[in-house]
């Protein structure tokens, strides 16, 4: 049998394995169709078989996708007849969570260039996926910690917004949003709810229990400003909420005892997550209560403001007084010439696009914070309060995306998370 030969029929077993291995889901997915999984394997096996000119087709009915070593397998033995730079397999990934093949090259790619870190990261997510090979396995199990690690120095604001921000996350509404995030604060603060009232504030500066030091840790690592921090008896959820003492605003953060526990991995990604709304142009979304509608007020009458829409609502009207009341005399011609630079640019602002990225972002930092895919993964799934932009397991495979890209390696190695 020629070499190109032994290349088609290891495609056609990959298939017949995904066909008759037995195991579970999954974490988070919603299987494919066998329609559509017939085809995703099918057309791998064509475009094999075109390579030599073999037209046999594939004659195997995937099942839906599972884990386990058979089909993990048979996709590392691929990757090497699959080629394409990491950029372009990244790029199928994205296009194709079930593409393992690629995950599979990337890992080689990584390890044939002594790029350690980079390929225990891709080695990882396969684990997490139940699809690594011997080899992977192998290192993860070197260089895998599964005790919670602090990072180093604190994320810069040039790496968060080059490194971490989704790209949905616009830098120019993240701009308009900042500037008035705090005349929003003021407008929208609420009274603490009695549930938190009664349990009074947490002494961060003088409390050594563990909620403490991690809660003083995020926030020098994301340099943002210290919340009134509140215990709550019940759940193991991390919130932040817009509130006012003396007359003044003081974000709140309430987290719940069942958030910490022996390990601090998941409270790491709890108060990541959360604490990255204390960032002031994310501070505007927990102003408008996370609501789609009212952040897109905000920003007409942003606009409004500015005198670049004429006409606007009453209410509009309204809010633009309110907003413009509680901001520096300046601040309305500052605004205008944002907006002439944005229009200048050619530039389109998004309300939504951008709240999305800004979920996802929060999820990311979680994820650097707490450093294990399992953990963010559990977490993301017991989170599920509240509105969402994104399904639990499409975010799921937002952060195995992140996870091996060139830019979460380029965090790690900067905060000291690098295995190498």
């Amino acid at each position: 049998m020629s070499d190109d030969d032994g290349q088609l029929e290891r495609w056609r077993e990959w298939a017949r394995q995904w066909a008759s291995w037995p195991g579970p889901p999954l974490p988070g997915h919603v299987p494919m169709t066998d329609d559509l999984l017939r085809q995703l394997i099918a057309s791998r096996v064509q475009e094999a078989a075109a390579a030599i000119g073999d037209s046999k087709p594939a004659t195997t009915t995937p099942a839906a996708p599972v884990g386990g070593s058979k089909p993990a397998t048979a996709a590392a033995a691929v990757a090497a007849t699959v080629t394409g730079t990491p950029e372009e397999h990244r790029a199928r990934i994205d296009a194709d969570p079930l593409a393992y093949d690629s995950f599979h090259a990337l890992f080689s790619h990584y390890r044939g260039q002594d790029q350690l870190d980079a390929a225990f990261c891709v080695a990882r997510a396969l684990v997490f996926l139940k699809q690594a090979s011997a080899d992977e396995t192998q290192l993860h199990r070197q260089f895998h910690r599964p005790e919670f690690r602090q990072v180093r120095q604190p994320l810069s604001e040039d790496m968060l917004r080059r490194q971490v921000f989704h790209p949905d996350e616009d830098l120019w509404l993240t701009g308009v949003f900042g500037m008035n995030a705090p005349a929003a604060a003021a407008r929208w603060a609420k009274p603490l709810p009695s549930f938190a009232r009664s349990r009074g504030r947490l002494d961060l500066a003088g409390d050594r229990s563990p909620v403490a030091r991690m809660i003083k840790y995020v926030k020098e690592v994301l340099n943002v400003g210290e919340p009134d921090v509140y215990l709550m008896d019940d759940g193991a959820g991390v919130s932040v909420f817009n509130s006012q003492r003396d007359g003044r605003v003081h974000p709140a953060l309430f987290v719940g005892r069942e958030a910490v526990g022996d390990d601090l991995r998941p409270l790491a990604f709890a108060l990541g997550r959360a604490m990255t709304e204390l960032y002031l142009p994310h501070y505007m979304f927990v102003c408008v209560d996370r609501s789609l509608p009212n952040l897109k007020a905000v920003l007409r009458a942003c606009r409004a403001m500015a005198g670049l829409d004429v006409g606007v609502p009453p209410d509009m009207e309204v809010l633009a007084r309110e907003l413009r009341a509680r901001l520096p005399s300046r601040h309305p011609e500052q605004l205008r010439e944002l907006f002439a630079r944005i229009e200048a640019a050619g530039h389109q602002l998004d309300a939504e696009k951008w709240a999305r990225g800004l979920e996802i972002t929060a999820h990311r930092i979680g994820l650097i914070l707490a450093d294990d895919l399992g953990v963010a993964a559990q977490h993301i799934r017991g989170e599920r309060e509240g509105f969402s932009f994104l399904t639990a397991r499409d975010m799921v495979q937002e952060l195995v995306r992140y996870s091996i890209s060139e830019d979460y390696f380029t965090v790690r190695k900067s905060l000291g998370l690098a295995v190498a």
